[in-house]
């Protein structure tokens, strides 16, 4: 079977959104039963994969849900699922905070994260490429054990580069093929990227690797797009505009700098806005946030999955009748652009 590289599956799989506080929380169903309709309706819906976050160590416990029969079986079950109605599944590791809080790149932590990544991806080998893509650590905090440090030093953005290298590395060993995002640190954030891979020879792989991505995340402006924000941060369209095209055009030139899409795909794996009050986000200029950073993004050949937990940040949710709801119309805002 021919391989496609990084950069052309994520062309390939469509907008996507994420099946969040699902696999990574409790706060919703993950029993097939409710998750079915779900991917079921965001597939008919228009979206073409979905992520799918997972904490496979949940707290900072030593069991790995890879040995819970119920709770891999349900997931198990969400990919098949999805995969078998036309969406493209990105599966990661999310919120480790045994990871998160205590990373100082010892054995102690590579060999477990090593193995962890070894089962993962010999678990789900038998899916093709274009199906199933692996991101290795969702938003790395930068800091991981050294809370005293800054995410820009030296120290942590080398443990940042050393746990996305030891995840990569695990995943290669089962599958030469399989596509693979990493993240920068402070939380994933866009403005990381350069930070963290100045340059193709900082990249895992050295840029070697075409089937490698750079995953980035972006709420920003945090006082618009958290939930606690407000509505009235931009005071027009137009403000709204250049603040999210700043953005875009600086992650673009990184790209350029480093090589483009010969060495790195790009990946925008969240972005959102919430509220505390669900009402404030049936407002026109938090439709145009949803519209213009899927459009401005995807304008640039960037991949985008808009961030869904059927919560504070929720695009699509299933009812209590068994049907996917779609509020505000923000669905709508990420895929028609």
């Amino acid at each position: 079977m021919t391989t496609k590289s990084a950069s052309q599956v994520l062309g390939d799989i469509g907008i996507g959104v994420n099946l969040g506080q699902t696999f990574e929380s409790k706060m919703n169903s993950r029993q097939p039963a409710q998750v079915r309709p779900w991917l079921l309706g965001i597939r008919q819906k228009g979206f073409g994969h979905v992520r799918i976050p997972v904490t496979w160590y949940p707290g900072n416990s030593h069991a790995c849900q890879l040995n819970d029969a119920l709770f891999m079986q349900c997931l198990d079950n969400s990919i098949e699922y999805a995969v078998k109605i036309g969406l493209a599944v990105i599966l990661n590791t999310h919120h480790e905070d045994w990871i998160i809080d205590g990373y100082d790149g010892s054995d102690l932590y590579n060999v477990k994260f090593k193995k962890l990544w070894t089962q993962i991806a010999t678990r789900y080998k038998r899916y093709p490429q274009n199906k199933l893509i692996f991101e290795v650590l969702n938003e790395p905090s930068g800091k991981f054990g050294k809370p005293d440090e800054s995410a820009d030093s030296s120290e942590c953005i080398a443990l940042t580069r050393l746990i996305n290298l030891v995840g990569l590395e695990a995943i290669r060993a089962v599958d030469s093929t399989r596509i693979v995002l990493v993240q920068p640190n402070a939380m994933g954030n866009v403005w990381s990227v350069p930070k963290v891979y100045p340059s193709k020879d900082t990249l895992p792989g050295s840029g070697a690797d075409k089937y490698l991505g750079v995953q980035f995340h972006t709420y920003d402006h945090y006082k618009f797009c958290l939930q606690a924000g407000s509505n009235e941060y931009y005071k027009s369209l137009n403000e709204l505009r250049a603040d999210i095209q700043k953005r875009v055009e600086m992650i673009k030139k990184w790209h350029v700098t480093i090589g483009g899409n010969d060495v790195v795909a790009l990946h925008l794996g969240e972005f959102g806005v919430g509220r505390l009050d669900q009402r404030q986000r049936d407002a026109d200029i938090v439709k145009a946030y949803y519209r213009l950073t899927s459009l401005l993004y995807r304008q640039k050949g960037i991949c985008v999955t808009a961030w869904s937990d059927g919560g504070w940040f929720n695009v699509a949710s299933l009812d209590s009748r068994g049907t996917v709801q779609f509020p505000f119309g923000l669905a709508d805002m990420v895929i028609k652009g």
